[in-house]
């Protein structure tokens, strides 16, 4: 195993490795780590189901399935929803806290699902992540599109931009 995906759905993890398949990479999904040989796959993708729990519990398993991944020392990714539900500050913190050399750099973009970030805030096709039906999804209201103030929310680690003029 060359890279761990850790997802937190297996929506996510799926996706993740179709992509990576296309591109010839060798993959698998697993819901639970090591429960056979993985050394023959290059990506390896993992859901944690922790998008509708609690942040502590969230935080626990992406921690737990990186205690397992560290004999391997694959590279890590750790992946969200491309429309910011769930865990995701609890889980980068997982991950960071279990490499305190590490930055997070999250990239919250799938422009071929219509998902951008323009200043700072998710758009969906668009209109501003607030402004879509993510604002009543039932387990994940998303009320914010400013992906900075969602990180602050959810994370111990102060967030910041970097404008795309700094990028090209």
């Amino acid at each position: 195993m060359k890279v761990a995906i850790i997802a937190d759905d297996l929506t996510g993890a799926n996706a993740t490795n179709a992509l990576l398949s296309k591109k010839g990479f060798s993959t698998i999904t697993c819901l639970e780590a090591f429960h056979h040989s993985l050394s023959d796959f290059e990506v390896v993708s993992f859901s944690t189901d922790s998008r509708s729990v609690l942040a502590e519990e969230a935080y626990n398993r992406v921690s737990n399935c990186i205690e397992q991944l560290k004999p391997a020392l694959p590279l890590i990714s750790k992946r969200i929803d491309s429309t910011l539900r769930g865990n995701m500050g609890a889980e980068v913190d997982a991950v960071l806290d279990r490499y305190p050399q590490l930055m997070a750099v999250v990239v919250p973009v799938y422009p071929s699902s219509g998902r951008i970030c323009v200043g700072g805030s998710l758009l969906v096709s668009g209109i501003p992540l607030q402004n879509t039906m993510m604002r009543d999804d039932p387990k994940n209201p998303m009320t914010e599109s400013s992906v900075l103030e969602l990180f602050r929310q959810q994370s111990r680690h102060e967030p910041h931009h970097i404008p795309l003029r700094e990028v090209l």
